[in-house]
């Protein structure tokens, strides 16, 4: 068992304590009651739903509304020592508090996000392409200026210096 059920088993406990004397206790015990098994069990959770619902009926002070309180103590305890207390700090209990507009509107802007940094990576990505032909056009031009031309024929400069002289 856990420390955070062993602690909740006894704070029940010594409330259940408190409602031994008649004379001894507040007259919020009610609503104590009910925080303490919503803390402990959840809103959600069918034995507070029955807790509260009997005690919009309940007379303060009544010995008879005292014992079923403490019977409605005793099954919490026994609740929480078989399945121990309810986490509220989960994520899924806070989003099931929030407003459905918020958590719609989280989930877009999410689903934009993921888009914007999709398009992103394929803009790098096709610079990254851009920039390699880049480099290799260089490359090729270097290369194409380094090969030298060797003409095929030569033209010799007598034969054109004695056609122009006969004319």
């Amino acid at each position: 068992m856990k420390s955070r059920d062993k602690k909740a088993i006894n704070t029940l406990k010594k409330h259940k304590e408190k409602l031994n004397d008649l004379n001894n206790h507040s007259h919020n015990w009610y609503a104590l009651l009910s925080d303490l098994i919503a803390k402990y069990l959840g809103e959600d959770a069918m034995l507070y739903k029955s807790a509260k619902s009997w005690y919009s009926f309940a007379k303060r002070g009544s010995s008879e509304h005292l014992e079923t309180a403490k019977e409605i103590i005793d099954s919490t305890i026994d609740y929480i020592e078989a399945n121990g207390i309810k986490i509220e700090n989960s994520i899924w209990r806070r989003i099931e508090k929030l407003n459905q507009k918020v958590v719609y509107g989280s989930i877009t802007g999410l689903i934009g996000l993921v888009f914007w940094a999709g398009i992103q990576f394929s803009e790098i990505r096709n610079i990254k392409n851009e920039h390699k032909l880049i480099l290799e056009n260089k490359e090729l031009k270097e290369k194409l200026q380094s090969l030298t031309i060797n003409p095929t024929f030569d033209i010799p400069k007598e034969e054109t210096d004695s056609n122009a002289k006969s004319n």
